[in-house]
């Protein structure tokens, strides 16, 4: 019996964005990359812009905060809201591939990791507790044409309970059938590739700052 291992990994790019109306997706032609091979924008780059390692093949796309004529300056989406919030806003995925490109766009919470603190994000069957379910995408999976760009809006908005303070989360954008990537006959390796542009909203309030420890213990 053949067995699936399904690796699924968390490519986050450095992304542009600013706020724009709603509508439908409108594709236009993909930038072509400088020099005519380059990698897609971010895809060679781990979390904050660290280069990824080397020999590590790249995504045939990328995904970054769009403005009505594409992409646009900004680094992330930042947003500043009160409780009951709402916003409109788009983004802006790129199929650098010269085949259509069949990807799901959708949103996912942002925790920091236990060993050293790093950004990270929820898979998509963990349940969305956070910014991910503030965050409503009139249709998830695309069809993308070859080096063509797809505007898809979003709207985003905060619950009147939300507690203020700040709040993290990410667009994403993975492909819908995971890649052949080697393996044996007893198991087949399946790569699912996740590309996403991170969303910080500040939850506007009195907050109150604290620290807590729990399960101390001293060595002598």
């Amino acid at each position: 019996m053949t067995h699936t291992i399904r690796l699924v990994l968390a490519a986050l790019m450095l992304a542009a964005a600013v706020t724009t109306g709603g509508g439908t997706a409108m594709a236009q032609e993909a930038p072509a990359p400088p020099g005519g091979d380059a990698p897609p924008p971010g895809g060679d780059q781990a979390p904050d812009g660290q280069p990824a390692a080397g020999g590590e093949e790249r995504p045939s796309w990328s995904i970054q905060p769009s403005g009505p004529e594409g992409q646009s300056e900004r680094t992330h989406f930042v947003y500043t809201l009160p409780p009951g919030g709402r916003l409109v806003d788009a983004v802006a995925v790129t199929n650098v591939d010269p085949e259509p490109l069949t990807l799901t766009v959708y949103p996912a919470d942002a925790y920091n990791t236990s060993q050293d603190g790093a950004f990270a994000l929820r898979l998509p069957e963990e349940p969305k507790i956070g910014v991910a379910s503030w965050i409503r995408l009139g249709v998830q999976e695309y069809t993308i044409p070859p080096e063509t760009s797809v505007q898809i809006p979003f709207e985003l908005t905060v619950p009147e309970d939300a507690e203020p303070g700040d709040h993290a989360g990410a667009l994403l954008a993975a492909n819908v059938d995971p890649e052949e990537a080697g393996g044996s006959e007893e198991f087949a390796v399946r790569l699912r590739r996740r590309v996403g542009a991170r969303i910080y909203v500040r939850v506007e309030g009195p907050v109150g700052p604290a620290l807590s420890l729990t399960d101390l213990a001293v060595d002598e």
